[in-house]
């Protein structure tokens, strides 16, 4: 039984509270401590301590704070691929992530609407953020030339793989976007593409306007607190900046696949975000018994103009 009511009584006498974490006896282990311990492990040059749920490396050269489980997802999921090179390249990803929050101009999208936008054409790829941020729920994540996580521990191409995908389009220059994304995306049909609203002009506007159709304006706390990913806070935020979403136009959303007025939840608790779908797609928002808006979603039964 892998969650018994009632653990059975175990003798770990002569075991350090270490010890039991790191090979628990069958049926698990409750102890109750009155102080935080301090789980600490080498890998390679680098020692990384873990403690209420954040975790450190103490590396002179390559420092870093993130929530424990991130660091524990890199580990495991990027760790075979990267080697010796898992911390510095997480201290790297850290550094760039603290440098996007002091600008605040580019905000982490909220993980309630990036799972929701999975659900168009149940995409298995995530393009932009960083690694220390990027959704744990799809099998490939990457930021231009930085490849975060693969299912194929040889990959070591960020490049969109042949299926379908969300990109936070923000995350990216015109430039790069022009010349690594555009090209592949232009013959496809099975992307979501989020985006604050972009000015007339910008290329990458220019782009979706002529291969993409809006379906979608996300208001009110589409996006996470600056500054989460350090502390595993799960809070978020109601800035100014509009949430947009697009898919290509040649494709309408599949309606089986989008469950309509389903409440959409994060880590178990309804979150406060409303997506508003345009054109023919009729507002839905529902409300959850705390009295909070919950994600409701619905598409269009008609075809997005050509």
């Amino acid at each position: 039984m892998l969650d018994p009511t009632v653990l059975p009584e175990s003798l770990v006498q002569g075991r350090s509270l270490t010890a039991v974490l790191t090979s628990p006896p069958n049926g698990g282990y409750v102890a109750i401590l009155k102080d935080p311990i301090e789980f600490a492990i080498r890998l390679y040059d680098s020692q990384i301590s873990t403690s209420e749920g954040i975790s450190t490396s103490t590396d002179f050269h390559h420092p870093f704070q993130i929530e424990g489980a991130r660091w524990h997802l890199l580990k495991t999921i990027a760790g075979p691929r990267l080697g010796a090179e898992l911390v510095p390249f997480i201290s790297r990803e850290a550094q760039l992530q603290k440098s996007i929050d002091a600008i605040g101009k580019v905000h982490c999208i909220a993980w309630v609407v990036l799972s929701a936008a999975t659900d168009f054409y149940s995409s298995t790829q995530y393009l932009g953020g960083t690694a220390v941020t990027a959704p744990p729920f799809f099998d490939t994540a990457a930021r231009s030339d930085a490849l975060f996580w693969h299912p194929d521990p040889k990959c070591v191409s960020g490049s969109p793989a042949d299926s379908p995908l969300v990109m936070a389009i923000a995350d990216f220059t015109d430039k790069d976007f022009e010349e690594d994304y555009a090209p592949c995306l232009q013959r496809r049909q099975d992307w979501v593409i989020l985006t604050p609203p972009l000015p007339n002009g910008a290329k990458k506007k220019a782009f979706l306007e002529r291969y993409g159709y809006k379906v979608a304006v996300g208001q009110g706390k589409v996006y996470r607190k600056r500054g989460w990913w350090m502390s595993g806070r799960d809070a978020l935020a109601s800035y100014a900046t509009p949430l947009e979403g697009w898919v290509s136009k040649g494709q309408t959303p599949d309606a089986q696949r989008a469950p309509v007025n389903g409440s959409a939840t994060e880590h178990g608790r309804a979150r406060s975000t409303s997506l508003r779908y345009l054109e023919n797609g009729p507002t839905l928002q529902g409300r959850h018994g705390n009295g909070e808006p919950s994600f409701s979603k619905t598409c269009s039964q008609e075809r997005p103009p050509s």
